[in-house]
């Protein structure tokens, strides 16, 4: 008998297969949840046959506070607009196996403020588990990039954060050592690399991996703004200036 579209064929050998990527940074509120719950029922439907009714019973998410955690169903059950300001790290956990629908699916979905704690984990056993795997965390990402923000600037990778923060310090370090502090463009840099590191910091503080929408993110954005915006300026009056000083010296 030929095999349905999308049914998974019992009596071949069935495989498990997993894979696990980082999630972008992005904006993490209420309609980006809602928007991977929509997303999930619909893959389910297309490739599974799976029941709107049945995921939304098998769906987790899970709020971590300092502290505390709340777990519930869909983010419709969670109350209010806004998350909490001690919010630190969300987890949708989707667990599904069930031998009616021929289905033994995990999916887990991990935004923290921190790069490294940012994940998507599916795994899927199945005659052909990889397609679906790469297909499910394909679609998922293209749901997240819908929200996403430019925060992984300020949150590099441990390998390339290792090499910048070295090059910044052997350099602040050069300029102490060998240079003269009386020669106004040596002191000039190192005013600005000392301004600049600790504002790097705090950039990195106020702009987390993955922003949740709370009001202190807020608060934190506007911040974040303007030291940007006074750094931008900074840079171009300086620029301007030493452009000024050497076109007057030559008149």
């Amino acid at each position: 008998m030929p095999q349905k579209p999308n049914e998974v064929n019992i009596s071949n050998q069935l495989v498990v297969y997993s894979d696990r990527k980082e999630i972008p940074s992005v904006v993490v509120d209420k309609d980006l949840l809602e928007n991977i719950e929509s997303y999930l029922r619909k893959f389910l439907s297309d490739h599974f046959s799976v029941p709107q009714e049945l995921v939304d019973a098998k769906y987790t998410t899970v709020i971590h506070d300092t502290g505390s955690k709340l777990k519930f169903g869909l983010i419709e059950n969670h109350e209010g607009k806004l998350f909490p300001d001690r919010l630190n790290r969300i987890e949708i956990i989707l667990r599904l196996r069930e031998h009616s629908e021929r289905i033994d699916l995990l999916v887990r979905l991990t935004f923290s403020r921190i790069r490294g704690d940012s994940e998507i984990f599916v795994e899927i056993r199945d005659a052909r588990p990889k397609d679906r795997v790469n297909a499910l965390i394909t679609g998922i990402k293209e749901v997240l990039n819908e929200k996403g923000n430019a925060n992984y600037l300020f949150h590099p990778n441990s390998f390339w954060n290792a090499i910048l923060l070295g090059i910044l310090f052997l350099w602040w370090i050069g300029i102490m050592i060998f240079a003269d502090l009386k020669n106004y463009t040596a002191l000039k840099m190192l005013i600005g690399f000392s301004i600049i590191i600790p504002l790097t910091f705090l950039l990195s503080r106020l702009k987390p991996y993955c922003a949740f929408d709370t009001p202190l993110q807020k608060k934190n954005d506007f911040l974040a703004r303007f030291i940007l915006a006074f750094l931008i300026l900074g840079i171009v009056l300086n620029i301007t200036a030493n452009f000024l000083i050497k076109f007057l010296s030559t008149l």
